[in-house]
This record gives C-alpha cells, structure tokens and sequence, in this order.
C-alpha cells in the first residue's frame, strides 16, 4: 500500500476513535440536576417600601415555581442553595447574596453579616423571605440562620430582624426579632440606644408577642423614640438589648449589641410614645413637644392622700472602701422612678416620677400594690425593684438602691 492509502486507513481510525469516544461520553455522564426555585409576580414595592414592611405579607406571594440545570452534575447541597437563590433573586437582593459565603452543615445554611447602606433594611424586608422559602424547600435543608453581626455568639439566645447592624436609622426606631424565653422577665426585656460617645440617647422595653414562659424563641417587638445630636463626632451608635435578670446576679447578665449608624438630618418631627404619668390628683397626662417631655399637671385638690416617698442612692462609689471614709458612702441618684402595678407588664408603668440631685422622690398612689424600681443603665448601674402595699391615708416610706458595679 502506498502512502495515501496508509493516511486514510490513519484518518479512518482517528474518526472511530473520536466516535466512540462521544457515544461513551453522552451514555455515562450523569445528567445535569434540576433546579427548582419559587419567585413571587407581586411588586415587592408594595409591602416593602420603607412604610409599609410586611415581610411575611411579600412571603406568601412566593409560589410560582420554576426549573432550570444545574451548572454542574452531582453539585453538592451548598452548590445548589447558591444557585437557587441566584435564580430566584433579583436585583439588589442578588447581588447582597452573591457575595455572601453561605455554608451548610447538618442541613442547617448560615448566612454571614454583612455590611448595611441606606435602605438596606426595605431590600432585606422582600430579599429575606425570598431565601428563607427557597433554601426550605430544597431537600436536607431544615433551618436558615442569618448571623447578626460583630456578636454571633448570642445568634441561639437572640436574633434581630430589624435593624441589621450597620444600618442608618431614623426617629421611632422599630426593633423586631426573637430570643429564647429565658431573655425575657414577665414577657418583657430592656433596650437602650447610645450615641459614639457610649451616652444613652434612648431607652425602652421589648415586649413578648407570644408566650415567654418556654426555652424556645419567642417573637418580640419595641420602639424607641430619640434626637441624635447633630454635632456629635461620629454617628455611629449602639442598639444594646439586655438580658432582663431580675435576680441581680453578674453572672445572669447578659446584652446583644448591635452596631447602627444614625440618620443625617437629625431634624426631623418625633413621634411621642403613648406612655401615661399619673399626676397627684389621679389624672394622666401624655407626652408632648419636640423633646416628648410629659405635660404639666393640672393643680387640683387631691382625691387620695396616700403614696409612696424615699431617696435612691448609687455605690459603691469607690473600688476599695476604708472604715471611717465617709467619702466613699453611697450617693444619691437621679433618675427615673417607675410605678408597676403588680400583675401589670413592666412595659407599662402605672406612673413615674423623678429622684432630685439629693436622690429624693415622692408620688401619689392610690391605695394597692405596687413595684417601685428605679431606671438604671444599658448594664449598669443595675438598680434593685421593691414591692410595696399602699394603704389609705398613708405615705409609706421606701428607700431604694442602685449597684454603680465599680468594684
């Protein structure tokens, strides 16, 4: 045979080769996975627009199913929790979780902080539910865990929806989230807001939506009214919601913090609370004006002549203490006193009143039974609560304490 021949016999066998290389390939590589993602036809504008933020309204709109090819055979359970919330996504929402380095173990996917901008919380109100029902409905996959921040340590005791950390806020600050039930005390648990410098700016209670009295998470909503100072050197701030721990004990203590930044024009109108202080003739008043401040009572004769008067000191105020020093005595404290009718939640006081410069306070109470407790700080000073029975035609005296921690 000549050369040509030999050419053609070599072409011949290259051709079969490739051939037989192709039918092996396409009958034992598995195929592609499907995808199967959930998208919802409603605008998510019109349940999350800054106003209205009805994430589990814009939930239930998320039926329509869809289907696509996996971009890789066999993927892996986190490959194909990527890809279905890629395909789901849109916009904003896909990009966020895009760059976010989601893992799985045990069937439960963790999902990183990340970093807040300006109107992060309207595109997480329709972005969050969106992954929760995507990832849930993919098979192994039970639970979703969205970390809160700087302080994941505390995700399985308190978890907050709103603010995320890092988020720019405005005047009422609405605080959404759930945590175990030992977070709470009579179905309800303290937050406060500070400034940069670490100066409250606002305080407040969370209160329980559901039953508190379980170790399972519970839903809690509140809200704080505030005026950031405009001068201030940053703004940033902390959210700190506390462990409420009406044993006292330090080792009981316990607050997640959380990183916010405060909105630049300051300036805008607050919106008072409906909180009550009862005057000494037993009517109420509400707060009023740009600083929320409560009404001046009206000058009646007064309809009951009994209540409740002490002083509210503060100590230690010195780290080591010497007998005789009369320097390091405890010192009057002023702040807020709290009247709790018993039975009544502590989001709810029956009335208030201030403690002087001398640590002074005194209020008109109708004849029942009460817990009277000064206001302490984000952990301290951590101020004690005292019950009292009021009786007709008396006022009783009742000193209280605040522990300052300096030790």
């Amino acid at each position: 045979m000549n050369n040509k021949t030999w050419i053609l016999i070599f072409i011949i066998l290259v051709l079969a080769g490739i051939g037989r290389y192709v039918i092996y390939r396409s009958t034992n590589t598995p195929p592609a996975e499907t995808i199967t993602y959930l998208v919802s036809a409603s605008d998510p504008a019109k349940y999350c627009n800054g106003s209205d933020m009805d994430s589990s309204g814009y939930q239930k709109t998320i039926t329509i199913k869809k289907t696509a090819r996996a971009k890789e055979a066999n993927p892996t359970k986190i490959q194909i929790a990527k890809e279905t919330i890629h395909l789901a996504a849109t916009g904003m929402c896909r990009t966020v979780m895009d760059q976010l380095d989601m893992t799985e173990k045990d069937g439960v996917v963790s999902i990183p902080p990340f970093d807040g901008w300006a109107g992060v919380s309207i595109v997480m109100c329709s972005c969050k539910p969106l992954v929760e029902t995507n990832l849930l409905q993919i098979p192994g996959i039970v639970k979703v865990e969205w970390a809160t921040g700087g302080d994941t340590s505390k995700a399985n005791l308190i978890r907050v929806q709103t603010p995320i950390p890092n988020q720019t806020i405005s005047s009422p600050l609405i605080i959404k989230g759930e945590a175990r039930g030992s977070w709470f005390f009579e179905a309800s648990f303290p937050v406060v807001l500070t400034d940069w410098d670490g100066k409250i700016i606002a305080q407040g209670i969370a209160q329980a939506k559901s039953d508190w009295m379980t170790n399972d998470f519970v839903p809690f909503t509140a809200s704080l009214n505030f005026t950031a100072d405009k001068n201030a050197y940053s703004k940033r701030g902390s959210l700190i919601l506390r462990k409420d721990n009406p044993s006292g004990l330090p080792e009981n203590d316990n607050a997640l913090e959380i990183p916010i930044v405060f909105e630049k024009n300051t300036n805008s109108p607050v919106a008072c609370t409906q909180e009550a202080k009862l005057c000494p003739d037993g009517s109420a008043v509400g707060r009023t004006g740009k600083n929320c401040e409560f009404a001046p009572c009206p000058k009646t004769i007064l309809p009951f002549n009994s209540g409740v008067e002490g002083k509210v000191t503060i100590g230690p105020t010195c780290p080591v203490m010497r007998a005789g020093d009369t320097s390091c005595d405890d010192r009057p404290y002023a702040t807020t006193v709290q009247v709790i009718a018993v039975g009544s939640p502590k989001s709810s006081p029956f009335a208030t009143t201030e403690s002087d410069k001398n640590g002074a306070y005194a209020i008109m109470l109708p004849p029942g039974e009460y817990a009277i407790q000064p206001v302490g700080g984000s952990v301290l000073p951590r101020c004690e609560t005292k019950n009292i029975t009021i009786t007709p035609s008396k006022i009783t005296s009742l000193d209280l304490s605040c522990d300052s921690g300096i030790r």
